[in-house]
């Protein structure tokens, strides 16, 4: 039996169909509007205590997606939370708050 190409590997587990995968698009979508509520939520505190803010939600890999928007937007500071992890479970788990440590291009603020 030949072995297939990548592009003929289906993306969703065996036995997903149509009716599961239309469920979790809806979960995904779900998701992604309380995520924009709650950023929305966030914006207008601070701009409240007249803080400018901007934000972006975006797919990916968190380190990544941080570090790409502070370099766009020019940042001069990062804030990013920590939950504690250390040794083993950093190690296999990773850590965005070291990620973007380590990578973003401006000072990086970190807050237990």
């Amino acid at each position: 039996m030949p072995v297939p190409s990548p592009a003929e590997i289906p993306l969703y587990p065996a036995g997903a169909n149509d009716l599961t995968l239309k469920s979790w698009q809806e979960q995904w979508e779900r998701y992604k509007q309380e995520g924009l509520e709650l950023l929305n939520s966030f914006a207008k505190e601070a701009d409240s205590h007249g803080i400018d803010v901007e934000f972006q939600q975006q797919p990916g890999q968190s380190g990544d997606c941080i570090d790409h928007w502070a370099r766009n937007w020019q940042a001069d500071l990062v804030v990013v939370g920590r939950r504690g992890r250390s040794g083993l479970s950093e190690m296999l788990l990773g850590s965005v708050s070291n990620y973007v440590l380590h990578h973003a291009p401006c000072s990086v603020l970190i807050v237990q």
